[in-house]
This record gives C-alpha cells, structure tokens and sequence, in this order.
C-alpha cells in the first residue's frame, strides 16, 4: 500500500509498534518525535495529512494530553515494504517481555569517524530514561536507513557534528530534517517523478 512518502509510512509503523491487535493505540507527538527522530511540525504535519487521507482515526485521550489512534489498514500497512506491521507489533511484544536485545549495528561502509560518532550515540542513548532509548530492533534499523539516506544528501561532517551537538545539548533525536527538509532531498533516480521516488525511498524505510 503506498501512503504517500516515505515519512508517512515511518510514522504509520512507529504507530503500529504501539497498537494493540485491533490497531488502537494511545501515545503523545512527543512519543513519536522520539521513535522517528522527526521534528515536532513534521510528525504533526504527516500525522494529519495521514488523517485526511483515511489511513488513521486521531482522537483526544481522556488525560487530554495525548491521542487516541486507530490503524485503518493495519493488516495492510507494508504490502509493499520488507517490514509487515504485524511483524512490528510481534517485535514490541517480545521486547516488552524481555527476551529481545537490539543489535546495535552499524554499516561497514560507514567512514571509521562514523561510526565512531554512531557508536557514541548508541551509548549515550543507553543512559537516557528507558522511554526514550530505541525499543526494539525495527527502530534501530530504521534509524540507520534514515542516517544512511541523510547521508546521500549532507557532508558526512554535518552529520558527524550534529550527532555531538546532540549529545552535549542532551537531546532525545538527531531531527535531520531540520538540516535538510524531505522535499529538498536529492534522491537517485535520474527521473524525478512519483514512481521512481517511491522505489527509492521503499528500499530505504
């Protein structure tokens, strides 16, 4: 099923982690900007271009500080993607119980200074608060295949220096958005149109 972008479908799966088996799940956009690693108006803006397209239901919470959400298309969320939603919330519940541990990989096409700078991240993220460390290995993974995607686009220093920018200023997320916005990224395919896009950002979430 394509949704749109490949943003969208990152937030659709970051929603299914959290679902139960009918699809409703509860969480705040700040739970979210810390799954996703995406700014606060770019998980806002892509939460309701996802409502407008009836891919979700959004409600209030009763603590009125969080949303109630609904997966229309759960079963169907990743027809086209090697990640299934349902193997997403089979992975948050191994986690939950414990028997899951998170292969912190890194590329080894990766520079060394890299995977230096990815691999203080990794410990730094290990001391924050439980909540907003990586849950589970489909998270981790796709924060990689975000970095490498970013990384087609920026100098490896920018990004290096945002990782220990980050780091000093105890931040939750890199928000690479904010050093390059999704519709200026410069993508492969020679052909710049809906098609070839989305064969290009299916391999990439």
């Amino acid at each position: 099923m394509k949704v749109g972008n490949h943003t969208k479908k990152l937030i659709l799966l970051m929603l299914a982690d959290k679902c139960n088996n009918d699809g409703i799940c509860i969480c705040s956009f700040k739970e979210l900007q810390n799954d996703t690693e995406l700014s606060k108006d770019a998980v806002i803006r892509n939460i309701k271009a996802l409502e407008e397209a009836d891919f979700i239901q959004v409600k209030k919470a009763q603590d009125n500080l969080r949303n109630w959400y609904k997966l229309e298309f759960i079963n169907q969320l990743s027809e086209n993607s090697d990640i299934n939603a349902k193997d997403v919330i089979a992975d948050k519940k191994k986690s939950k119980k414990g028997k899951l541990e998170i292969d912190f990989h890194i590329p080894d096409n990766f520079s060394a200074a890299m995977q230096d700078a990815i691999s203080d991240w990794i410990e730094y993220k290990k001391q924050l608060p439980k909540q907003k460390q990586y849950q589970t290995q489909i998270g981790w993974d796709k924060f990689i295949k975000i970095l490498a995607n970013y990384l087609e686009n920026l100098e490896e220093k920018i990004v290096i220096e945002r990782i220990d920018k980050a780091i000093a200023g105890g931040w939750v997320g890199l928000n690479l958005d904010k050093l390059i916005p999704e519709n200026q990224l410069k993508v492969k395919p020679a052909n710049n149109n809906d098609e070839d896009l989305s064969k290009y950002f299916k391999g990439l979430i």
